[in-house]
C-alpha cells in the first residue's frame, strides 16, 4: 500500500492518520492534536475510522476514550509517501508490468513464475480529477513445474552467497515481484489479504500456469471477494467492544460576563473531550489543572467556534481579518516573529474598540501549541482565528526569508474590509546579500557571537523603507541611518520589491527586515576562512 503525499482518508489526511496509527494506543485527544479537529466533530471522526476497519475501540479510561490500530492500520502505517499520476499513466504501467511479466516467466534461471496479478485500488474505480496515488496490485506466484534436484539448483543460484537463513525459502517469490516494483515507483504490490478487505473491487489482469509453461484464458469482469473479513480479522485478535456512540452535550454558559480563561492549547482539548464525555465542571478542572472559571470561560466560547481553514494571501493582515468572525466586537493585533536570530512566535492581542483595554492575549508557537492568557470567553474563537491565520502565513513565509529575520505586524479594527491581493507571498531573499555587505561595513570593531548590533529596513508602504543600524547599548538600542552609498544597494532591490506588492502594503501592516550581528562571521571565523584560502 502507498499513499499519496495529499491523499485523504475519510476526508482527513491520510499520511497524519498514517503517524497516528504508528502509536502503541492514542486516545481521541491525541487525534485532535494530530488532526487539528475539535469536539463534536472528532469523536465523529473516530467513529468512521472504526466503522471503515482502520481503528478499534478499547475502552474509556479517566474519560478518554482509548484506541489501537486495527490489522488494516497496521498496513498503512508501513504504506510510502507518493506523487499523485495521471490515470492514463496508471494504465500505460499496467501494460508495461504485464509485459515486464512475460519476461520473467521466459527466464529459464528463474524458480518461480508469475502465475496471477490483479488489479484494484484508484485507478481501478477511477477519481475525481483524473489522477492516481499509485498503480495497487496483488502478485502471486508459483514454482515452476521441474525436477525437484533442478528447482533446488535453480533456487540456490538465486540466492547465491546470501545469508538468509528463514527467508531463503521466499527469496524466489519476493525477486520476481521485486522485477516488476523496477518499472516504476509507482507501482504498489500488496498482499492478496488486501482483496479481501470490505467493498475492495478487483479484476485479473493476467494468468500463467506454471505446470503447462503457458499463459492461459482468465475472467477479467470486476469483482468483489465473495469472503470479506471478519470482525476479528479488521480488530486484533483480541474481541474487543466497538464504540458505543455518544449524543451530542451542549457547552456551558459562561460562569460571568467577564470570565476569562488560562490555559494552553492540550488543555483546552482535553476540556473538550472530557465534558463531551459527560464530566463535570469540577472534574473537568481537576484533569486540566486549570480554575473551574478558566474552564467554563473556555468551553462557553466553542458554539462559536470555526474549524474553516485561513486563506493565505500575501498580506498578514487580509490573511488574518479573513478568518475573524464577520460580527466580531473587538480589535485584533497581531506579531508575527520568525528567522535565525528571533525567537518565532505569533502573538495575537484582542482590545476594546474605544478604550483599548486588553481583552485577551494567545501566544502560538505552532498549531497544536498555543497559551491562552486570561482571555475573555467572548473573545477566545477570534483570537484562536487570528493565531491560526497568522501561523498558516508564518509557515508560508518560512522559505521566503533565506538568512533574515522577520517581524511582520497587523493591526485590524472592527469592521475592517477584506479584500484578497491575488500576490504570491513576499519573497524577502534578495535583500540579504545587500544588507550583509552593509552591516559589514557599518560594524567594524571586533566582533562577537552576539546580537548587539542589526541592520533593520521597515517595509509599510510602497513609497519609501527607512533603513537603519542599530547598536544596542546601555541605554538601549541607539539608531542612526545607513550612509547614502551602502543604502544603494539595498534601495536597489527595495524599490521593484515594493512596485511588485504595492496591494499588500497598507497603513495596517508592515513588514521589518533584519540582520544581526550574530548572522555574521566572528573575526575568529574570517580569520580561519583567509587561513583555508592560502
Amino acid at each position: 500500500m502507498r499513499v499519496a503525499a495529499d491523499g485523504l482518508i475519510c476526508g482527513v489526511s491520510a499520511v497524519t492518520l498514517r503517524g497516528l496509527l504508528r502509536r502503541e494506543q492514542f486516545s481521541t485527544v491525541d487525534a485532535m492534536k494530530a488532526f487539528l479537529l475539535a469536539e463534536p466533530r472528532v469523536t465523529d471522526l473516530m467513529a468512521t475510522f472504526e466503522n471503515d476497519g482502520w481503528i478499534a475501540y478499547t475502552g474509556r479510561s479517566n474519560g478518554e476514550d482509548w484506541w489501537i490500530a486495527t490489522e488494516q492500520g497496521h498496513r498503512l502505517t508501513a504504506t510510502k509517501i507518493v506523487k499523485r499520476i495521471p490515470e492514463e499513466l496508471g494504465w500505460q504501467l499496467v501494460t508495461r508490468v504485464i509485459d515486464q511479466a512475460r519476461i520473467v516467466n521466459a527466464e529459464s534461471s528463474r524458480s518461480q513464475r508469475i502465475s496471477a496479478i490483479y488489479l484494484f485500488g484508484s485507478l481501478l474505480t477511477g477519481s475525481e480529477d483524473g489522477t492516481v496515488g499509485d498503480v495497487d496490485l496483488v502478485v502471486n506466484t508459483a514454482r515452476r513445474a521441474v525436477p525437484k534436484e533442478q528447482f533446488e539448483k535453480l533456487r540456490l543460484a538465486e540466492i547465491g552467497e546470501r545469508r538468509l537463513g528463514c527467508g531463503q525459502w521466499s527469496f524466489g517469490p519476493n525477486a520476481v515481484k521485486k522485477v516488476l516494483l523496477k518499472v516504476s515507483r509507482s507501482i504498489s504490490i500488496h498482499d492478496e489479504a488486501d482483496l479481501r478487505l470490505p467493498d475492495v473491487r478487483f479484476r485479473q489482469i493476467y494468468a500463467f500456469d506454471a505446470k503447462q509453461e503457458r499463459e492461459v484464458p482468465f475472467d477479467p469482469a470486476e469483482k468483489v471477494h465473495s469472503e470479506p473479513f471478519t470482525e476479528e480479522d479488521l480488530t486484533t485478535s483480541v474481541h474487543r467492544d466497538r464504540f458505543p456512540g455518544r449524543k451530542f452535550r451542549p457547552w456551558p454558559n459562561a460562569p460571568s460576563r467577564t470570565a476569562k480563561c488560562q490555559m494552553d492549547q492540550a488543555e483546552g482539548w482535553l476540556a473538550q473531550h472530557l465534558w463531551q464525555n459527560g464530566a463535570t465542571a469540577n472534574e473537568v478542572a481537576d484533569r486540566t489543572r486549570c480554575s473551574k472559571t478558566s474552564v467554563l470561560a473556555y468551553l462557553s466560547s466553542r458554539p462559536t467556534y470555526s474549524e474553516a481553514p485561513p486563506t493565505v494571501d500575501a498580506s498578514l493582515g487580509i490573511t488574518v481579518a479573513d478568518l475573524l468572525p464577520a460580527d466580531r466586537s473587538i480589535v485584533v493585533t497581531v506579531s508575527v516573529d520568525m528567522g535565525r536570530a528571533i525567537y518565532a512566535r505569533v502573538v495575537i492581542v484582542g482590545l476594546e474598540p474605544d478604550t483599548y483595554r486588553r481583552v485577551g492575549r494567545m501566544h502560538y508557537r505552532s498549531a497544536r501549541d498555543a497559551l491562552f492568557q486570561d482571555i475573555r470567553h467572548d473573545a477566545v474563537t477570534a483570537l484562536e482565528a487570528a493565531g491560526r491565520a497568522a501561523s498558516a502565513w508564518r509557515d508560508k513565509m518560512k522559505t521566503r526569508i533565506g538568512g533574515l529575520d522577520l517581524e511582520a505586524e497587523s493591526y485590524l479594527p472592527v469592521g475592517m474590509g477584506v479584500e484578497f491581493t491575488g500576490l504570491p507571498m513576499f519573497d524577502f531573499r534578495p535583500l540579504e546579500a545587500p544588507m550583509r555587505a552593509a552591516l559589514e561595513a557599518l560594524w567594524t570593531h571586533p566582533r562577537s557571537d552576539d546580537r548587539s548590533v542589526r541592520l533593520k529596513v521597515v517595509i509599510d508602504n510602497p513609497h519609501r523603507s527607512p533603513i537603519t543600524f542599530c547598536e544596542q547599548g546601555s541605554l538601549g538600542e541607539a539608531e542612526s541611518r545607513v550612509p547614502k552609498n551602502l543604502a544603494a544597494p539595498i534601495n536597489d532591490v527595495l524599490r521593484p520589491l515594493r512596485e511588485r506588492w504595492a496591494a499588500a502594503l497598507s497603513g495596517r501592516t508592515g513588514y521589518t527586515v533584519s540582520l544581526t550581528g550574530r548572522q555574521l562571521p566572528s573575526e575568529e571565523g574570517r580569520q580561519d576562512e583567509g587561513e583555508n584560502d592560502d
